[in-house]
């Protein structure tokens, strides 16, 4: 069915357009009585064998659905009726911010890839703060925090921070995201210095709370071996409790793609 029907029609339409009657659809079926309950049923897969205990959370299985497919956490719930081991939304910035011109989103089905310069849009603090309210007892959650495009990179700290504190009580884990472009420049971003004028504030604060929020750093893949060899420390010598490795990658080598499409194309992360 999903080859057959599903998929030729997804792909009739834009990449983001398709990603909002996705989205749409889920958050249909969840407002209908018995929705999750019947998604579950026809997709999700439960077995002992399948469960994990990471950072000192219970996973029921260790396929998880990345930041970036639910932005906003509308529809959390719905994907993990489908059998995510958990949901990471996001990424989420203090501010409202609608991300960079379309298009922005670009196929190549050669490589069974897309390039992505969407630049962190998402509505908000306060309206991912609205739909994580929401009850989601058994379901993972975890948070992907960044900062506003507009905010100076010496300023950072604080867009990390505030949304770290006001989301701490409705996440399970957060994840740092220092490689989003537009708003994290990486010669910038990925010095220990600046790394570390995000993450303590947010271990001061974890400190004197009751329950422990696991922190990851999520990274680029495209860092020099001296980078990744500082991070790898950061990691040993701090309380940072993971890596997510990693983002898209800026990379085209390998392609199937014709270098002159890419060129049309343009800047974006590569990821698939």
């Amino acid at each position: 069915m999903y080859r057959r029907i599903i998929k030729p029609i997804l792909f009739s339409l834009t990449i983001e357009r398709a990603h909002r009657a996705v989205l749409l659809l889920l958050r249909v079926i969840g407002l209908i009585p018995g929705g999750r309950w019947l998604l579950r049923k026809c997709y999700a897969v439960e077995h002992p064998a399948l469960e994990r205990e990471v950072f000192g959370i219970k996973f029921a299985n260790p396929v998880g659905l990345a930041a970036g497919f639910d932005r906003n956490g509308e529809a959390f719930r719905e994907l993990a009726a489908l059998g995510f081991g958990f949901i990471e939304v996001g990424t989420v910035t203090p501010r409202p911010q609608a991300g960079n011109p379309r298009p922005r989103v670009f196929r190549l089905p050669k490589d069974q890839a897309i390039i992505n310069r969407i630049g962190l849009a998402n509505r908000g603090l306060e309206k991912t703060i609205t739909h994580l309210r929401r009850p989601h007892d058994g379901i993972i959650v975890g948070c992907n925090i960044g900062k506003n495009t507009a905010t100076p990179a010496e300023n950072a700290a604080a867009d990390y921070l505030k949304l770290f504190r006001n989301l701490y009580q409705y996440a399970d884990y957060f994840t740092v995201n220092i490689s989003c472009d537009n708003s994290c420049r990486e010669g910038t971003t990925h010095t220990r210095e600046h790394i570390l004028q995000i993450l303590d504030p947010l271990f001061d604060f974890r400190r004197g709370q009751n329950q422990y929020r696991p922190i990851m750093l999520k990274i680029s893949p495209d860092m020099p071996d001296n980078v990744i060899d500082e991070i790898s420390n950061i990691l040993l010598e701090t309380p940072l409790d993971g890596i997510v490795a990693t983002n898209g990658t800026h990379d085209r080598e390998g392609l199937h793609t014709s270098r002159t499409t890419l060129d049309k194309i343009g800047s974006g992360r590569l990821g698939g």
